[in-house]
C-alpha cells in the first residue's frame, strides 16, 4: 500500500521501449571464448538477444553485430501532461555464457515520447573498468493508460523507483541526519531498515524506493518528535527562569526587610543608650542637690 501512496496524485502511463542492438565491441582485450549476449533488465523483466560468438581474428576481430530488437513495457509516472516522467532505470548487461562481463545503467524516462529512434553508444564497465562498447538505438511508444490501483501488469520493480533514485533519496536522508546531528539515530534507522527487509532480497542489494521512503518517513517523524521535545524543553526552561526570577525578587525583598529591621534595631538601641545616659545624669544632679549644704536665710536690720 505504501508503495502506491507516493504515486497517489500522479498520472500513470504504459510505455513500450524498443531497443535495437546494433553492435558490441570488446575494448582492448581478447574476446571471450564463449558466445556473448546482450540483456536488458528492468526489475524482474529481462529481454535478451541470441548468443553470438565474437570473432577472435580477422578484420572484424573483437566486435560483432546483433541487429536484434529488445522490448520492455513499463509504467511511467508524471505529475503533468508535458511528457516529463519520473526516473525509470534499466540496465544493459553483456554476458559471456553465464558470466557477466560488464553493465551500464540508463534512465528510460529520457527516451519516452521521442519522435524517432535515438542512437546511443554505451560503455559497459566491470569493477570500474571499461570492457566493451555497445551501440543501440532506442525508441518508445505509448501503450495505454495504467490502472489507477497500480495493477497494470507491470512488476513491482517497474512501479518502484530505480535503485539509483532510491540511493539518491538515502543520500538526502543521510545529509538530513548529518545536518541535524542525528548520525546515531540515522544508523539505528538504517539498521532497522535492513533488518526488516523482505525475505529473499540479497543482503548486498541496494534499498528500493519503498524502503528509502520508509526511512525518510521515520526520519521526518523523528525530527518532528525532536522538535516537539525541544519546544517542551524551551517552555520548561522559560518557566524555570521565571521561577528563578521570582525567587530572586523574593530573596531581595527579604534581604531589604532584614536590612531595614537591622537599621531600626540599631536606632532603637541608640535611643535606649541615650535614655539611659539621661537617667544617669538626672540621678547625678539629684545626688548633688541633696548633698550640697543649705544656706541660712539672710535677715536685714532695720
Amino acid at each position: 500500500m505504501r508503495r502506491h501512496m507516493r504515486h497517489l496524485f500522479e498520472k500513470r502511463h504504459k510505455w513500450s521501449f524498443h531497443v535495437l542492438v546494433d553492435r558490441i565491441s570488446v575494448a582492448g582485450r581478447e574476446p571471450p571464448s564463449e558466445s556473448v549476449s546482450v540483456e536488458l533488465h528492468r526489475g524482474s523483466h529481462t529481454a535478451s538477444t541470441a548468443a553470438v560468438a565474437i570473432p577472435r581474428s580477422g578484420a572484424s576481430a573483437g566486435s560483432v553485430e546483433f541487429e536484434e530488437m529488445l522490448s520492455l513495457t513499463c509504467t511511467m509516472f508524471s505529475t503533468s501532461d508535458d511528457c516529463t516522467f519520473r526516473p525509470k532505470a534499466a540496465t544493459f548487461k553483456l554476458r559471456a555464457g553465464r558470466r557477466a562481463m560488464g553493465a551500464c545503467r540508463v534512465d528510460l524516462a529520457h527516451f519516452a515520447a521521442l519522435a524517432k529512434p535515438k542512437p546511443l553508444a554505451l560503455t559497459l564497465r566491470h569493477a570500474g573498468r571499461s570492457v566493451a562498447m555497445l551501440s543501440v538505438r532506442v525508441s518508445a511508444e505509448r501503450a495505454g493508460e495504467a490502472a489507477e490501483d497500480g495493477s497494470s501488469g507491470d512488476s513491482d520493480a517497474s512501479t518502484a523507483m530505480s535503485d539509483a533514485s532510491a540511493m539518491s533519496d538515502i543520500s538526502e536522508v543521510a545529509a538530513d541526519l548529518s545536518c541535524g546531528g542525528q548520525e546515531a539515530a540515522g544508523a539505528d534507522l538504517l539498521s532497522e531498515l535492513y533488518a526488516t527487509r523482505p525475505a529473499g532480497r540479497a543482503a548486498d542489494k541496494k534499498p528500493s524506493y519503498a524502503e528509502a521512503g520508509d526511512l525518510k518517513a521515520q526520519l521526518h517523524a523523528a525530527n518532528a518528535a525532536r522538535a516537539r521535545a525541544e519546544e517542551k524543553v524551551d517552555s520548561l526552561q522559560r518557566e524555570l527562569r521565571a521561577e528563578q526570577t521570582a525567587r530572586q525578587l523574593a530573596d531581595a525583598q527579604v534581604a531589604l526587610t532584614r536590612k531595614q529591621y537591622e537599621t531600626d534595631m540599631a536606632g532603637f538601641v541608640e535611643v535606649k543608650l541615650e535614655l539611659a545616659e539621661a537617667k544617669e545624669r538626672i540621678r547625678e544632679l539629684e545626688d548633688h542637690f541633696i548633698r550640697s549644704p543649705k544656706r541660712p536665710n539672710a535677715t536685714v536690720a532695720k
